[in-house]
């Protein structure tokens, strides 16, 4: 998320590795995620970092860039690539990015009442669902309102999303096909301990940004919420994609009943920005 602080990865190998951008922490900053989109062949697939800066040479934010970074920003590629990336990493850490205007904000400023709904999914939350404890429902230090993670790396068990696009692309860029297995962090640290293991990310505006986790594999929370609750109980979702260093404390047998989920659900949708008290 662009709100997100910038860690350093940690020692840690218990899925308490701190800090990075993208599923697998593979950016350090904000800065350095930049240009994986960018780059990427998949993605947005520019051929170079000079393509890049000749789009935003030829482009409407030129005259800006030379007002920030001075006339000669983009004489030299790399120092324009830089400064580029300098740039978009800065309006990502602007409340335009992150305005913390959603009822639940509201709500901790006096300013809204949740609904006997949103209430209980409110306790659920920080109780028996035990979202609180990877979700932090609590301001920072500094004052910043909740961020809903702590920024931790999970392996939650999820299984395959057959329809994933990317097992169908050409061989040069996915060679092992249907067959590829994402090992999530374990590929960026090199840990067998950290293998499927994927950031925790905020669940700000998640009730309006599926389809969700790591692989897209669920569309919507009703989804998210039951695989949660009933991970263990059968083979209803499917088996994990990785096995090892799963998650079974915090998930896969909940005891929620369906009343709790549709609370959980009610109270999740208190964080989607753009909130408006009614007159």
């Amino acid at each position: 998320m662009a709100f997100s602080p910038t860690f350093q990865m940690s020692g840690a190998t218990d899925g308490g590795a701190l800090g990075g951008q993208f599923w697998d922490g593979r950016a350090a900053t904000l800065e350095a995620q930049v240009s994986g989109p960018l780059l990427n062949p998949i993605e947005m697939n520019n051929p170079s970092i000079q393509a890049v800066v000749n789009t935003v040479k030829n482009g409407p934010e030129a005259a800006g860039m030379k007002a920030i970074y001075g006339a000669g920003v983009f004489n030299d590629a790399a120092t324009a690539f830089g400064a580029i990336q300098e740039a978009i990493a800065a309006f990502e850490r602007t409340p335009a990015v992150s305005p913390f205007t959603s009822k639940f904000d509201a709500y901790l400023n006096g300013k809204a009442q949740l609904t006997a709904s949103e209430t209980a999914g409110l306790t659920i939350f920080n109780g028996k669902g035990q979202c609180f404890n990877c979700h932090t429902s609590t301001p920072l230090a500094d004052g910043t309102p909740p961020l809903f993670t702590n920024f931790t790396y999970a392996n939650l068990g999820l299984p395959k999303n057959i329809n994933n696009p990317y097992y169908t692309i050409p061989a040069k860029f996915n060679p092992m096909g249907a067959n590829f297995i994402d090992y999530g962090l374990g590929v960026t640290t090199g840990r067998s301990t950290d293998q499927g293991l994927f950031l925790t990310p905020s669940l700000r505006n998640r009730a309006i940004t599926g389809p969700y986790f790591h692989n897209g594999g669920f569309t919507s929370l009703t989804q998210v919420i039951a695989f949660y609750n009933a991970r263990d109980l059968g083979q209803v979702f499917g088996a994990p994609e990785v096995p090892e260093n799963m998650n079974t404390t915090e998930v896969g047998n909940l005891g929620l009943s369906a009343q709790d989920q549709t609370n959980l659900i009610a109270f999740l949708g208190t964080l989607t920005d753009g909130y408006t008290a009614a007159p």
